[in-house]
């Protein structure tokens, strides 16, 4: 084999394997993943943040927002408030961090319910969503104080609510405030 032949097989071999170099990096470029994970402690590497949602709104859950957005916005993603929000004690404009906890609470009992004339709450007239409106009665406790109502008549005194199976000292307190003075005794 002459030189000049040795030199054209020399210089085809190495195109050859800088053909295959140049494929086998273009192969892996394609099939490895085209971005880059920052690590987690990066300040840059998280753009949402994380609230919870929760109170008078048509959905409490957890959201996941852009860091930066507000109370409103939260409020929006957990479809608005209910009618009965009290969104008058939230600052809607204050700005969220990430792990937070937003409760929508519903308005005073006072502004949402019926009043006697001393413009407190009368329990004896109440049906059981207005009462489900004080702190700490559900459905069931609702349920309970209008079955003994009926049971025993109107309540002549704040304490008999006491007889109430789920009502102790501490709940009674919570609700008296609201009641009509005739029932405070």
């Amino acid at each position: 084999m002459k030189k000049s032949e040795q030199y054209i097989l020399f210089g085809i071999g190495v195109i050859i394997i800088f053909l295959g170099i140049f494929s086998f990096l273009y192969m892996e470029r394609r099939l490895s993943p085209s971005f880059h994970v920052k690590p987690s402690n990066s300040p840059t590497s998280i753009s949402y943040i994380i609230i919870h949602v929760a109170g008078d709104v048509k959905r409490p859950g957890v959201y996941r927002l852009p860091i930066g957005a507000r109370v409103y916005e939260a409020i929006d993603r957990a479809g608005g408030s209910l009618p009965d929000a009290d969104m008058d004690s939230l600052n809607l404009a204050r700005v969220l961090k990430d792990g937070e906890k937003i409760f929508v609470p519903k308005r005073a009992l006072a502004q949402t319910s019926l009043k006697s004339a001393d413009n407190r709450l009368d329990i004896n007239t109440m049906d059981k969503e207005s009462l489900m409106r004080f702190p700490g009665i559900g459905e069931k406790l609702a349920e309970r104080i209008i079955k003994y109502r009926e049971a025993h008549g109107p309540f002549r005194d704040i304490d008999e609510l006491k007889n109430v199976s789920g009502i102790g000292d501490k709940k009674l307190k919570n609700i008296k405030d609201y009641l009509n003075s005739s029932q405070k005794k």
